[in-house]
């Protein structure tokens, strides 16, 4: 006979609820929210995936290292492999009293997904050979683009750094919002708020002026780094669809779906650097620089806690509050890299980095009346800006003839008068 309570004589949950928390977002402990929490979370957040973009970038310093895909497979593996020893070392030690009964919850909700696979399975058998083939083969598929997706994503991301800087990478990636509305219209009939297409507009002409502040060399030679950065974008901006998919529609738990887009993305990746070559160059190098396979370690250590620590702020404090602590995170990590590795910045660079997070963030608190209104105001100051950049070399240097400004309207003259100031003080350089 069953009872209703648990061990400690406290009421036992539901399995349907329990199973819900878990396919759901993460329901945060109020009472872990306290200041200092919050504080270890955002230094944790900071140091490790700071020190992950600053190895990244110092990496790809070194002459001659150019094997972005292989850079992400030894992420890939490596999360795969810390993540195996986690769990053979959280087994293996002593457990305190809260965690056994985690660990109780989770072992009910294995039972409960055992009973559900059993009833699947009866369910298969009376529906014939055929239709349970017909499920692991969709179910593998969906492993399968699930994988891709994720392997992509990473391993042009990376490659990108061949071409731009961490700047360029941090900034193109964090304007995923414009991708994910264009894809969620086009391909899968969304309907978005007005207000949701201001924040759109607002990050994509943040892109593009910070896009535009660069010289015409570097222009030049960041086109195939953000080809690959918008490859990454695209990759990225698919992912929630598809674990949707396997999370909600196929009722596959959380665990599985992370544990088994490891290894498989892992083994694509694998298999595209060996065909390529790209994985016996990348050997016949760091046989020569041994130096750098430590770094690769040390990041894709890094990288690791990193996600567990965004992991647990979100589990603390959840997604809103940690999508402020990346983004900032993101704005520490493009003013280190400007300073470590000697970038130009100047207020062109500024506006569109703080055009793209004031995007994201304002899309993320959208139900608040402040994030409405200051839309409006923020895409004005991104558009004067954006106008300023592409005004006409003469009128910039003030050699339009007397004739032509005659014919003007008797407004344009004073606006192209302030948008020339206004480029005047944005194009100042503030480091380098």
């Amino acid at each position: 006979m069953k009872h209703n309570t648990e061990p400690d004589g406290s009421p036992m949950l539901p399995a349907p609820r329990l199973r819900e928390r878990i396919d759901d977002e993460p329901v945060h402990d109020e009472r872990q929210q306290s200041p200092v929490a919050l504080l270890g979370c955002v230094v944790a957040v900071y140091i490790c995936w700071a020190t992950h973009d600053y190895l990244q970038e110092r990496v790809f310093k070194f002459p001659g290292f150019r094997f972005g895909f292989f850079m992400a497979f030894v992420l890939q593996l490596s999360s795969f492999v810390l993540a195996l020893l986690q769990r053979i070392v959280t087994a293996l030690c002593v457990e305190s009293t809260p965690l056994r009964q985690s660990r109780q919850q989770s072992r009910e909700l294995v039972r409960v997904d055992e009973e559900r696979t059993m009833l699947e399975e009866e369910e298969e058998e009376a529906a014939g050979p055929s239709a349970r083939s017909t499920t692991q083969l969709q179910l593998l598929g969906w492993y399968l683009l699930l994988s891709a997706l994720i392997a992509t994503a990473n391993g042009t991301s990376s490659a990108a750094l061949n071409y731009v800087n961490m700047q360029m990478k941090l900034v193109v990636k964090n304007g995923k919002i414009v991708t994910v509305m264009l894809l969620g219209t086009l391909l899968f009939g969304k309907r978005y708020l007005a207000v949701e297409y201001g924040y759109m507009l607002l990050v994509a002409c943040g892109l593009v002026v910070f896009f535009l502040a660069a010289s015409v060399a570097a222009l030049h030679s960041s086109l195939t780094g953000v080809a690959l950065l918008a490859v990454a974008v695209l990759s990225d901006s698919m992912l929630p669809n598809v674990q949707q998919r396997l999370l909600r529609e196929l009722n596959r738990p959380k665990a599985e779906v992370v544990y088994h887009t490891n290894w498989i993305s892992a083994l694509l990746t694998l298999g595209y650097i060996t065909y390529t070559g790209e994985l016996q160059a990348a050997l016949s190098f760091l046989r020569v620089r041994r130096r750098v396979a430590l770094l690769l370690l040390l990041q894709s250590g890094a990288g690791y806690l990193g996600i567990l620590s965004y992991l647990e702020t979100v589990r603390r404090f959840g997604p809103k509050a940690t999508t402020i602590v990346t983004s900032s995170r993101k704005l520490f990590t493009i003013a280190l890299s400007s300073v470590l590795f000697g970038h130009p910045l100047n207020g062109y660079h500024v506006a569109g980095v703080a055009a793209v997070f004031l995007g994201v963030l304002l899309n993320a608190n959208a139900n608040l009346a402040c994030s409405r209104a200051l839309v409006l105001p923020a895409l004005a100051a991104a558009a004067a800006l954006l106008a300023s950049q592409l005004l006409p070399p003469e009128i910039v240097e003030a050699t339009v003839s007397p004739a032509t400004v005659a014919s003007w309207p008797a407004w344009l003259s004073p606006v192209l008068s302030w948008l020339s100031a206004v480029r005047a003080l944005a194009s100042v350089r503030l480091l380098n």
